[in-house]
């Protein structure tokens, strides 16, 4: 109805942070989101650790309960995802990755730009068949 230009000027004058109808998320702690996807049946994987400064964390999440992590991401470079891809294996945790796409919002990331190896899939794959059954 033109009451904004964009996603980021409705975000900016409605919704986002301090605007008029913002409205601030519950946050929940780490222990109670593992419980809350493993009672779902699912598997608990942190995403794209690298942006978020959790690269290093990677024992604490696991010992928390987390047993993923999202290793190939389109903004975590080469260095990173070897890393996180040895750090993962010694851990023993699920490797995962995905392209961040989110529709048109993040025009630069396009739908199936990251590529996770099959043998990565199918573990995550046994995982959640293992959890489910």
């Amino acid at each position: 109805k033109g009451f904004a230009g964009s996603l980021k000027e409705a975000f900016k004058k409605y919704i986002g942070h301090l605007a008029p109808a913002y409205v601030a998320k519950k946050q929940k702690k780490l222990p109670e989101l593992v419980k809350i996807i493993r009672d779902c049946g699912g598997i608990p994987v942190i995403a794209h650790p690298g942006l978020q400064g959790l690269d290093k964390e990677l024992q604490a999440l696991k010992d928390s309960g987390i047993e993923g992590v999202e290793v190939f991401h389109p903004d975590h470079a080469s260095a990173l995802t070897q890393k996180l891809l040895e750090e993962s294996e010694r851990l023993s945790l699920l490797i995962t990755g995905g392209s961040d796409y989110h529709g048109s919002a993040k025009e630069n990331l396009p739908l199936g730009i990251i590529r996770l190896p099959c043998r990565y899939a199918v573990k995550l794959k046994e995982a959640h068949r293992a959890r489910v059954h």
